[in-house]
């Protein structure tokens, strides 16, 4: 219980969402956390399974009657404690995702994984993720050091370059019919990867994690089930956490012994080059687009300022022309907006089917190869086994006894 002494003889404590304590029982987990015991704390921008929970409320409890729930207890005290920042408002994305059958999930379902080439993604300074090979988050958000003298912070998991981060705002709609998360958002990557679960040495004993759901039973069950090409890493990590600050290694190698999972590199290199090349062009689009407006704009402005310029007329006349030329110059400018927009979405669709006619040439010529290449070997191995057996035939024998094309 969250009100009561925690025990002395924990050998690790977890926390899940302590931004959902009172004030009172936050500052008892932040001495605790001071004093040096093991801890691994979860934090998580958005619950999968709560979306109504802002990242400024506190989630209700079931069946609620009476005033609103308390704001939520500050938790930037138990952070500086970790000497960790952590954006209670941003949502992390990465672009990257191994698995074909999975492609409609959004970039918010963020895999870690090692086949990724643009990422550092399991940290080998500890030997929690180190040698790891595959860890699905969903909708997690971002670690930083802050640099706290006396403290080192050792990245575990972390995304690749394909990533970013968007507001908690721009990534939930609310509505009078419930909450939703909203679709089809742009994604632009900012080239750095984004630390989602860090180990915290020092004075203080702690693993925190920007995501609650990487230990939902979703993935207990596919690793009880060994679902092929999903066996995520997750029940993993989150064993090797725990056993690693309760002081107990011996486990940590033996868990990561499995046959490694091995994604065809080749084509997500170049599947890689081509997705960039998409971002530029939608990128170049939508600039183009912005300065189009910016443009129909300036010409309504400039419309509206030579009105008012003229000397010849009195106010009330000013104010009718004005009046004028607004309302053209708005339906020119909405119908130019809406123009600006179809010729946006149709580079970016041109730019998508490119994308993908590339991706397709590529996974074809694999595949060519993949049924050409095989044989040859063999083929060359009878070429030579042939050759080699004709040449000993004719060893020892007379020479007028050969057949020839004479005889």
């Amino acid at each position: 219980p969250p009100d009561a002494d925690y025990p002395a003889d924990l050998d690790t404590l977890l926390v899940a969402l302590p931004s959902t304590l009172t004030q009172p029982q936050l500052e008892r987990l932040t001495n605790y956390v001071k004093a040096g015991k093991p801890v691994l704390l979860l934090v998580d921008p958005l619950p999968a399974f709560n979306l109504e929970l802002s990242p400024h409320e506190t989630p209700p409890g079931p069946f609620q009657q009476g005033p609103p729930p308390a704001p939520k207890a500050n938790v930037r005290p138990l952070l500086d404690a970790l000497g960790v920042t952590w954006p209670i408002d941003r949502i992390v994305w990465d672009n990257y995702n191994p698995h074909p059958q999975l492609k409609n999930l959004p970039p918010e379902v963020v895999f870690i994984a090692r086949g990724n080439q643009a990422a550092e993604a399991f940290g080998t300074k500890d030997e929690i993720s180190s040698g790891l090979q595959e860890v699905v988050l969903l909708y997690p958000g971002a670690l930083r050091s802050k640099g706290t003298a006396g403290l080192q912070f050792v990245p575990l998991l972390q995304t690749g370059q394909a990533s970013g981060a968007l507001k908690w705002d721009q990534l939930v709609e609310r509505s009078l019919f419930g909450t939703a998360l909203r679709q089809g958002l742009p994604h632009h990557p900012e080239k750095e990867g984004y630390v989602v679960a860090a180990r915290v040495k020092g004075p203080v004993n702690a693993v925190i994690v920007a995501d609650v759901d990487m230990m939902g039973e979703q993935f207990f069950e596919l690793r009880r089930r060994g679902i092929e090409n999903l066996n995520f890493d997750n029940v993993t990590f989150l064993l090797n956490a725990v056993d690693q600050l309760a002081g107990d290694p011996s486990f940590l190698a033996l868990r990561k012994r499995r046959p490694r999972h091995r994604t065809l590199e080749a084509v997500e290199a170049r599947t890689r080059a081509f997705e960039e090349q998409r971002l530029q062009e939608t990128q170049v689009a939508q600039v183009t687009a912005d300065q189009r407006l910016k443009e129909a704009q300036a010409r309504l402005d400039a419309a509206i300022r030579e009105v008012e310029q003229r000397p010849d007329l009195d106010a009330q006349t000013k104010q009718i022309m004005i009046s004028n030329v607004q309302q053209v110059e708005n339906r020119r400018l909405t119908v130019a907006r809406a123009n600006i927009e179809d010729e946006k979405q149709r580079q970016i669709e041109i730019s998508r089917a490119n994308l993908e006619d590339s991706v397709r040439v590529v996974q074809n010529t694999i595949k060519l190869l993949a049924v050409a290449l095989p044989p040859i070997p063999a083929f060359l191995l009878f070429v030579v086994m042939s050759i080699r057996r004709l040449r000993r035939e004719r060893i020892g024998v007379a020479p007028e006894r050969l057949l020839t094309a004479n005889s």
